[in-house]
């Protein structure tokens, strides 16, 4: 990868699918329980779903499905999706975790992870990759009315942490992260983990791509902090 920004102030980690390999785990999540209320898995788009909240999956499943209307069904995939998780953790994502501490190394109060799983799956997260000391700040979907595409969540962490947009690189893997880092005015790198589908997509709205953080060099957050 040849992209490398430069003058970045803050470093912006999406957690499902760029830091921990939890995407399946939620696909897995959601196809049982569609089976369960006798839904045709066959005719659902379940990467749609990645990189938005719970509350937004259920709502667009009843739009599809109207005769799941009086199910809470972000509450029910929550749920099964945690238990999964307990009896299964996901593992990281490759080198997520020297990339999450190398980030930190070089910018110790502006390393952050913005999400749309709620906070005790990034308490969890934190605790399993021994990151909690790394980590300034987190925004969830509990913290944040819009969800991904919307920019919100990156905007308001940006401000959180008191830096401009322009200098915030994220990492994601989802359309709907790619799309809110671009709304946001960031520069993004795109972990596609080898999936074609991932990378046609990343190439369109992504600054730069990587199959997982192994590819990056050795000095590329001391390189990113650097000013032009």
């Amino acid at each position: 990868m040849n992209y490398i920004p430069k003058n970045i102030q803050a470093v912006l980690f999406d957690l499902d699918g760029t830091l921990w390999d939890t995407e399946k785990v939620s696909e897995r999540a959601i196809a049982e329980l569609l089976v369960q209320w006798q839904v045709d898995v066959q005719s659902v788009d379940l990467l749609a779903f990645h990189g938005i909240k719970w509350s937004v999956i259920g709502q667009l499943l009843k739009e599809q499905f109207p005769a799941l209307e009086g199910l809470d069904i972000a509450a029910r995939i929550e749920e099964h999706f945690e238990e999964i998780q307990r009896a299964n953790p996901a593992p990281l994502i490759p080198g997520a975790a020297r990339a999450f501490r190398a980030a930190s190394a070089a910018l110790p109060h502006t390393t952050a992870i913005v999400t749309s799983s709620n906070a005790p799956t990034v308490e969890d997260f934190l605790d399993l990759a021994d990151l909690r000391e790394h980590c300034a700040t987190f925004t969830s979907a509990d913290m944040c009315p819009h969800s991904k595409p919307h920019p919100q969540s990156y905007l308001m962490t940006a401000e959180r942490l008191g830096v401009e947009a322009g200098h915030c690189l994220v990492f994601e893997d989802s359309e709907a992260g790619m799309h809110a880092t671009a709304a946001a005015g960031m520069h993004c790198i795109a972990i596609t983990g080898g999936h074609e589908g991932r990378t046609h997509v990343a190439e369109r709205l992504a600054h730069a791509t990587i199959t997982d953080f192994t590819e990056l060099a050795d000095n590329f957050f001391g390189d990113v902090v650097q000013i032009a």
